[in-house]
């Protein structure tokens, strides 16, 4: 007898305006999916499952199609931060939360494309699920990349009309490339002719990309009441649904695309805050411990009665050491110093702390210089102590400081330090900063090579608090600005 394998019930749910929510429960098999249930609630306390798996939809979403220079993750960020802030729909400021599938990957550059969302528009979605164990929290976009590529692996155009939007989607073996957005008026109608157009726009767009004219044309309608078999002139593509959903309702493929497409996200588009991943480890941690607990508990009352001979013989060997603790501890207690000894040895501890709590710089500067990459010299330094509110800044200087460059690539990104050495600004009270200005010579992409190998070598000893630099093409060279708060602290590098 063949035994088949147990599908657990899974739920996924998006928010639609207002205080509205979708969800779908189904159940997945391999590259197929059998549609259980389809439910509207106001209360995600309505769900009688605890898991869930989420897809948002913000209308802020940016998708880069580009190549970066190989970095490591976190410097990787700073580029794709420099490269988006200006362009993308959002304000000065917004922070930002940047999904990365690689493409390909070459000797100096790789090409990706990048998912960039406000963090704000995700935290909107995940805190209303405070309660439930999230499985994964996805883009609209790149859920209904995934569906659309679990039907064919060819570029696609896909439609959706959602929120009062009309949404044309670009996307190509489960991976989205272009997205382009405008208002709706329901009440006038879709004009097709119009959308016509405009997916032969988004066509000429993207046909250059993707090295391929895009034929295949997706529609998809929360309001789905009928598939339409032409937009103007277009065809519409109407895939054999037979192998993707077993059972259950298909309508609800045209009506929830990104509902019924999270569940075969690519991991690297989660955009499930690292803060909650860390609690679930340790929640999942915490329960694995106490099992094993549980466990040897039992196993200690089932082997207790066969122990119990040799407990009752060592007893009294035990009794007579606990004895002979108690003698020794009154011994001990005689030689313990009267409370006011112990008192003026705080009082010199403490004294011996304030001394040892004031950082060496010499030492400092040695162990940042002796990070730095080859053809990189300090070319200015300067030291202030930030004191408390109304007390002037102490501050000492080293070389006379070099002009600023012309052309500034970056500028004043705060708190690039890793997350677990951050600390609040108020602890900054009455500690030393150095403020350095590095210098190197050659061509721009040697002196930019140099300086990353730079940042990333002092930020797995130091906390970087600013960083700005520039290159200036007439004189072949750049210059680093850094900020280093320099003190001693658990959480930072300590000088003797």
């Amino acid at each position: 007898m063949k035994i088949l394998p147990f599908k657990k019930k899974i739920w996924i749910v998006s928010k639609e305006e207002g205080s509205i929510y979708n969800g779908i429960c189904l159940k997945k098999s391999g590259n197929s999916i059998s549609l259980l249930e389809y439910r509207q609630f106001e209360d995600p306390k309505e769900l009688s499952s605890k898991s869930v798996y989420l897809t948002f939809f913000s209308e802020r979403t940016l998708i880069t199609n580009d190549t970066f220079v190989s970095a490591k993750r976190d410097i990787l960020e700073l580029q794709i931060d420099e490269r988006v802030k200006n362009v993308g729909p959002w304000a000065d400021g917004t922070r930002l939360h940047h999904s990365l599938f690689l493409l390909s990957k070459g000797e100096r550059q790789d090409e990706y494309i990048v998912l960039s969302t406000p963090e704000l528009d995700i935290e909107r979605v995940v805190d209303d699920f405070s309660g439930f164990r999230i499985k994964g929290c996805f883009p609209h976009i790149a859920a209904i990349s995934a569906l659309v590529g679990q039907l064919t692996d060819e570029a696609v155009i896909s439609c959706f009309l959602s929120r009062g939007l009309l949404e044309v989607i670009v996307s190509k073996d489960s991976i989205p490339y272009y997205s382009q957005i405008s208002p709706f008026d329901i009440g006038e109608g879709l004009e097709f002719e119009v959308l016509a157009q405009t997916i032969f726009s988004v066509r000429q767009i993207i046909g250059s990309k993707l090295k391929e004219n895009v034929k295949k044309i997706l529609f998809f309608d929360r309001n789905f009441t009928s598939y339409p078999e032409k937009i103007g002139s277009e065809s519409t593509w109407n895939p054999d649904l037979s192998n993707l959903i077993k059972a259950g309702d298909e309508t609800l493929f045209y009506r929830f695309p990104d509902l019924l497409g999270t569940i075969f996200c690519d991991k690297n588009f989660d955009c499930l805050p690292a803060s909650i991943k860390k609690k679930y480890f340790f929640n999942d941690l915490n329960k694995a411990v106490t099992t094993i607990s549980a466990t040897c508990s039992i196993f200690l009352a089932l082997a207790l009665p066969k122990l119990n001979t040799e407990l009752k013989s060592s007893l009294e060997n035990y009794q007579k050491v606990i004895e002979s603790i108690r003698n020794e501890k009154l011994n001990i207690e005689k030689e313990i110093p009267s409370h006011q000894d112990t008192q003026k040895l705080q009082e010199i501890i403490g004294i011996w702390n304030e001394i040892q709590e004031e950082p060496n710089l010499s030492t400092a500067l040695i162990d940042i210089s002796s990070l730095l990459p080859d053809k990189v010299i300090i070319a200015h330094m300067k030291i202030e102590r930030e004191g408390p509110k109304g007390q002037e800044d102490m501050t000492e200087e080293g070389v006379k400081e070099i002009s600023e460059p012309d052309e500034i690539i970056a500028e004043e990104i705060n708190d690039v330090g890793p997350e677990e050495n951050i600390l609040k600004d108020e602890k900054l009270i009455g500690t030393l900063k150095m403020h350095l200005t590095l210098f190197c010579q050659g061509d721009f992409h040697k002196v930019k090579n140099k300086f990353e190998q730079t940042i990333s070598s002092l930020k797995q000893h130091f906390r970087v608090k600013k960083i700005k630099w520039g290159y200036q093409e007439e004189k072949d060279s750049g210059l680093l600005y850094i900020e280093i708060p320099i003190e001693k602290d658990g959480n930072e590098k300590s000088w003797s």
